[in-house]
């Protein structure tokens, strides 16, 4: 079997997004195109041969699991209790794989954002023939973005991750 299909694809969906200034609709919920963004997003990572889908959920989160479930029955989700960040969040996704025996690799995305399939496919090809712990990808910086900055060191290694 390729990596794909042995990839846990975690979703994080734990957050409501402030920036999006809604009080009853999830961020992830939002329709793009016709589509909630949650739903193209895990469209794409199918189509990129991923199987295994685990979402984050916490506030809203009848409404992401109902949103998901509709048109991907087949993704599990685990609750985060209290909303306590990215990190504490991928805490909760990582305690769940590992109560459920999974020892295979682990694609971690956020909920809220579209990639093309051949991306994912090229970043776990990638991954694939490395002997790396983890890849981390990001966007250029625009000045006018509100999301958060990964801190690069000075051979260009990840340090940190600070929210604006």
């Amino acid at each position: 079997m390729d990596t794909a299909s042995q990839t846990a694809c975690v979703i994080l969906a734990g957050g409501r997004g402030s920036r999006m200034a809604s009080k009853d609709r999830h961020k992830v919920c939002f329709r793009i195109a016709d589509r909630p963004a949650i739903v193209r997003a895990i469209d794409a990572y199918k189509a990129a041969g991923l199987r295994r889908f685990l979402v984050v959920v916490g506030q809203l989160a009848e409404q992401v699991i109902a949103t998901v479930s509709e048109a991907h029955p087949e993704a599990t989700f685990v609750y985060q209790s209290k909303p306590k960040g990215t990190g504490h969040a991928a805490q909760v996704a990582v305690s769940a794989l590992a109560a459920e025996g999974f020892r295979g690799d682990v694609l971690l995305v956020m909920g809220d954002k579209i990639i093309r399939p051949n991306v994912v496919r090229r970043l776990l090809d990638q991954f694939a023939g490395t002997l790396a712990d983890m890849i981390v990808t990001t966007l250029p910086k625009t000045d006018r973005s509100s999301a958060g900055r990964v801190v690069l060191d000075d051979d260009g290694r990840a340090v940190g991750i600070v929210e604006v």
